[in-house]
């Protein structure tokens, strides 16, 4: 077992090579872990907690859900950050096509969203 969070981790997932892996969790952060549990890297902060994110397909991006944004980020850091407006309530789920790049959102504001 892995102490990952303060709080609840809410989701862990594989990256989509099977290289890494990320979590989330009530203390707001998404972290990366190599595959054998190492700490990496905090990739990301928010003051609320967080309960989704999803990689892309090529894993060189990670789509987070921040309250009602998404937050589109590189896995590797030092890259420029896109927020985009999503919903009016949290975020609670996300999706990233592995065929057409698409991402899904959905919410507590009882709607999904397709970017």
């Amino acid at each position: 077992k892995i102490e990952a969070h303060e709080g609840a981790t809410i989701k862990v997932k594989f990256c989509n090579d099977g290289s890494a892996l990320c979590s989330c969790g009530e203390d707001g952060f998404v972290k990366v872990w190599s595959k054998s549990g190492s700490f990496r890297t905090n990739l990301y902060q928010s003051s609320a907690s967080i309960y989704a994110f999803s990689c892309s397909p090529d894993n060189e991006k990670i789509v987070v859900g921040d309250e009602s944004s998404i937050v589109l980020l590189p896995l590797q850091g030092g890259k420029k950050r896109e927020t985009i407006s999503a919903h009016k309530g949290k975020i609670t789920c996300l999706s990233w096509n592995k065929k057409n790049g698409l991402i899904a959102s959905g919410s507590e504001d009882k709607t999904f969203a397709i970017f």
